[in-house]
């Protein structure tokens, strides 16, 4: 009979690992529920914020921002014989002007071409090799750019302002060098 015991005691011990998990599972499935319902009626019951906007008075609504025109002042042949060997860069200088401006700087690059091209000749026969080599020729757009302001002084018709300046950025553009005999 003991064995019998032994049997029903067994069977009838409780199992209280599978009833923790159930209850433990039960609880999280709550906890899950009562935060989808939590986050619902916050959403159902609270809606996007509404604002009234208002047109911006027209004398705000246009900002009046300078149009710049882009003039060639040079399109030729420069040379550089630095070092000995002599160079040929097929060069293009263009400079960024006011609309205003655009035809005065053409009239007066093309009535003084020869001065801007002596001028634009010996900032590059000056210039040292490593600044033809550089990508963005940062030192010789910077010698040029000066050149020109000073070379490019406010026109006389009043348009421009005492201190402001004519010549707003300067463009060079060279070819590759090509090495020549002389």
């Amino acid at each position: 009979m003991a064995e019998k015991n032994d049997v029903t005691a067994k069977d009838s011990a409780p199992r209280s690992g599978g009833g923790r998990k159930k209850a433990a599972m039960l609880t999280v499935m709550l906890l899950v529920f009562e935060a989808v319902v939590v986050v619902g009626a916050f959403s159902m019951f609270s809606g996007p914020k509404t604002v009234d906007a208002e047109p911006l008075e027209p004398e705000l609504a246009m900002v009046a921002e300078p149009r710049l025109s882009e003039v060639l002042v040079f399109d030729g042949r420069l040379y550089n014989d630095r070092l000995g060997t002599a160079f040929e860069y097929r060069v293009k200088v263009a400079v960024k002007v006011l609309d205003n401006n655009k035809s005065w700087v053409e009239e007066k690059a093309s009535r003084f071409q020869n001065e801007l091209n002596m001028e634009l000749d010996t900032i590059w026969r000056s210039a040292d090799p490593r600044h033809l080599r550089e990508v963005d020729k940062r030192t010789l757009s910077g010698r040029i750019h000066r050149m020109l302001e000073q070379w490019l002084e406010a026109p006389e018709n009043g348009d421009q302002e005492g201190n402001e300046q004519v010549v707003k950025d300067v463009v060079v553009v060279p070819s590759p060098g090509i090495r020549i005999n002389r």
